[in-house]
């Protein structure tokens, strides 16, 4: 039987006796980065995506250096990219060189609290160039750049500045990855844990944390490249599992609608079906408040939630909604 989860807004498909994403790994100084191998970027790569859930609150004053969730440094400066978080400002911001010559965006938010999850998938179009989206959500910031990141004589890791063993992320990563072409937004709001063959076109880099070898101090690359990756230092395996966060539930024919979306007043929802009940959640699972009907958010504070929606039957649909 398969069944289908939408959490935090992306569809997420599984075999009930096969379940993915029991693990995350936990990083921090001590671990010293995960080396991505060169051969990675041999086609170019044009999107970047992972879920990551800071250890410490990030913003403007409570961290004191950049803080890279990848980079690749360069003595010169030459080639350089990365996605980090910006001390100065709080920012979350992609960046990349081509030459010396640099071009960056900046997402929306300047503060990632601690202890939350957040989705943040960076995409070069061959056409529009450099866009960020967090939650599904299409940054307002772009950039005309549209050269892919290629391959060079430099190292690139994942929780600190290239080779240098400075400015990491802490906190927890899951299902790093990386195409060789440029999502869309719809492809982008439908990520979930497991991938369809026609989202794995171009799949050059998945690391689902899942296949992490302590004393080896390696992490397999899961997709048809099937690359291992080195570390040095200490990596934790988390136990929280982002994907199985919110009960799996069966989700009713794509017939529901829920508007205005961003909302700060009240929800409208349309379905095909009879809603019965409609539960409110934040995103650490807790239940706020349960509605019939629309649904008023006009005493929540911004940021995302999730709406249950149960319709005639017991069938449910998770929906994320945005209270700006």
């Amino acid at each position: 039987m398969k069944r289908n989860l939408l959490l935090l807004g992306f569809l997420i498909t599984w075999a009930s006796a096969a379940v993915n994403a029991s693990q995350v790994i936990s990083v921090d100084p001590s671990t010293q980065g995960i080396l991505v191998p060169k051969s990675v970027f041999s086609k170019g790569i044009r999107t970047v995506e992972c879920w990551f859930k800071p250890g410490l609150y990030l913003a403007q004053g409570t961290f004191s250096q950049y803080a890279a969730l990848i980079a690749r440094d360069n003595s010169s400066q030459n080639e350089e990219w990365g996605l980090f978080f910006n001390h100065n400002d709080g920012s979350l911001r992609f960046y990349r060189r081509i030459g010396t010559t640099q071009y960056e965006i900046n997402a929306n938010g300047t503060d990632w609290q601690a202890g939350t999850y957040y989705h943040v998938v960076a995409v070069i179009d061959s056409l529009s160039g450099m866009s960020l989206y967090v939650d599904g959500v299409k940054q307002t910031m772009t950039d005309s750049s549209v050269a892919a990141i290629t391959m060079n004589n430099d190292d690139t890791y994942i929780a600190q500045w290239g080779n240098l063993n400075i400015r990491h992320f802490t906190g927890e990563l899951e299902n790093f990855r990386m195409w060789s072409r440029a999502l869309s937004h719809s492809e982008i709001t439908n990520l979930g844990c497991d991938l369809d063959s026609t989202e794995k076109v171009g799949l050059e880099l998945w690391l689902d944390m899942e296949n992490v070898d302590t004393i080896a101090q390696t992490i397999l690359d899961v997709s048809s490249n099937a690359l291992s990756l080195s570390y040095s230092g200490s990596l934790f395996i988390a136990s929280d599992n982002l994907c199985t966060t919110v009960t799996s539930v069966d989700l009713l024919e794509s017939t529901n609608k829920v508007y205005p979306n961003p909302s700060s007043g009240l929800l409208y929802i349309e379905s095909a079906s009879n809603v019965e009940k409609v539960e409110v959640f934040n995103l650490l699972g807790d239940r706020i408040r349960v509605e019939r009907g629309r649904v008023s958010v006009l005493t929540l504070d911004r940021g995302v939630y999730l709406l249950k929606i149960t319709a005639e039957g017991g069938k449910s649909s998770i929906v994320k909604v945005v209270v700006n």
